[in-house]
């Protein structure tokens, strides 16, 4: 079962932005970005499962994190120059990667690496932090 993860820009705890869905693709997304030297994790949870300790949970509980604007402005400075095809490299050199069989995986994770982008331009263009929500 897989942990769905939502993003939105945020002003403290007022919407600065649409909310947007990112399914389950997180994990593969932190990996592929922590393959290229980036801190995966935080830059597409917060580190929420990490500061939660529930990693272990049966996926049943919700979990909620927010990034204040200075780490939505660092994170973007660190996603500006990864392209999808380099992150896509990445991500294929991982175990993660070399162990999928899915056909369609590029094309899932490629619309899920532009969302990610997108609500980090959004977010970091407009000051605001980020709330992120999993599930």
């Amino acid at each position: 079962m897989g942990v769905y993860t939502y993003l939105q820009p945020v002003h403290s705890a007022e919407p600065a932005g649409k909310e947007v869905d990112i399914d389950t693709s997180w994990f593969d997304l932190a990996e592929g970005l922590n393959a290229l030297g980036l801190d995966g994790e935080f830059i597409v949870t917060g580190n929420i499962f990490i500061a939660t300790g529930d990693e272990d949970s049966d996926g049943g509980g919700v979990y909620e994190g927010q990034l204040d604007p200075e780490e939505v402005q660092r994170n973007w400075q660190q996603l500006q120059i990864v392209t999808f095809e380099r992150y896509l490299a990445a991500y294929q050199e991982t175990p993660q990667g070399k162990g999928c069989n899915d056909p369609g995986i590029d094309n899932y994770l490629k619309a899920h690496f532009m969302t990610l982008m997108d609500v980090y331009r959004r977010a970091a263009d407009a000051g605001a932090g980020m709330k992120i929500m999993a599930w």
